[in-house]
């Protein structure tokens, strides 16, 4: 926040006809001048008088419009650079709210990911658990085989006994493969799933983000408009009251209740924009926003008294 110091302000509908000295007398004389020659019958002098008058009010008019025409231009050139300093202030301001999205949906993401690093490890564990209770179970006609096998070599049997070995471990090879082919099976399916979820859960969170980002520059856009709007109806202000200067009835032209319109008037726009960003010459800083005072005293003459102060703490 900033106290502004009051500043007069005119304008060329507001300031007073003796704003310039030098024609104001010059205009004085001649019309004391003139009221003389007329008290001494001098028509014909007293005539040129009032030529000559008419001239210096003429210049001095002239020279009004002259200073108006530059404070216009000042005011329209201040508005302009009110316009440069709040889109500065708007792209530096947006620009930040972009890094901070686009930072926090990398967060976003970043943390989905690490969520599924710890559920596929931990899916990778459940699986190797289960692997190790998963035991092969021998089928009905394998146990047959088996139990013939035992039976014809209690018997002395022996050239069968073998015979029906070589086909049981033929069948249990194949079942075993089997059994660990649907294992792997299972779990492949289980990975497919988790993989596909993960990866649709990935999809959804990118979208989202992007979606925020869309949301992001369509706001930024609307808010640049209106923007871009305001200053638009600024310059078409500031030109209309330029242009109702010039217009003003002279009964109008003095208003002694109100003799500066600095603060108001559609004719300082460009300075009052430009105060209200910037601040104006005469802005003093408010106390209470000052840096606070360093706590370590850094006076080089008091380095010896710290020093012993140190010392006589030890």
């Amino acid at each position: 926040a900033r106290m502004e110091v009051e500043l007069d302000k005119t304008s060329y509908s507001r300031e007073s006809r003796a704003f310039n000295p030098e024609h104001q007398a010059a205009v004085d004389r001649l019309r004391l001048e003139q009221s003389q020659q007329l008290e001494q019958g001098e028509y014909y002098g007293s005539h040129q008088t009032k030529m000559d008058r008419e001239a210096a009010e003429t210049r001095m008019q002239s020279d009004r419009v002259d200073r108006e025409k530059q404070r216009q231009a000042k005011e329209r050139i201040r508005l302009d650079k009110g316009w440069v300093a709040e889109r500065d202030r708007f792209e530096r301001e947006w620009d930040a709210r972009r890094a901070t999205l686009g930072r926090k949906s990398r967060e976003r993401l970043r943390v989905l990911a690490e969520v599924q690093l710890f559920a596929r490890d931990a899916h990778e564990a459940s699986q190797s658990k289960r692997g190790k209770g998963m035991h092969y179970r021998m089928s009905k006609g394998l146990l047959e085989y088996s139990l013939t096998e035992r039976s014809l070599a209690l018997g002395e049997r022996y050239d069968e006994a073998i015979t029906v070995k070589k086909r049981a471990d033929v069948m249990r090879t194949r079942e075993v493969r089997s059994f660990d082919r649907e294992a792997a099976a299972k779990f492949d399916t289980e990975d497919s799933r988790l993989s596909a979820k993960q990866q649709v859960e990935m999809e959804h969170l990118e979208q989202k983000c992007h979606s925020l980002s869309l949301a992001f520059e369509r706001d930024r856009k609307e808010v640049f408009k209106v923007l871009r709007q305001k200053y638009k109806n600024l310059t078409q202000d500031v030109e209309h009251a330029f242009t109702m200067e010039f217009q003003t009835p002279p009964i109008c032209e003095v208003v002694l209740s109100n003799v500066s319109r600095g603060k108001q008037s559609s004719a300082f726009r460009g300075t009052l924009k430009l105060e209200s960003l910037s601040g104006s010459k005469g802005a003093i800083p408010n106390l209470s926003e000052l840096p606070d005072a360093s706590r370590e005293d850094t006076d080089p003459a008091l380095a010896p008294w710290r020093m012993a102060a140190a010392v006589g703490a030890r």
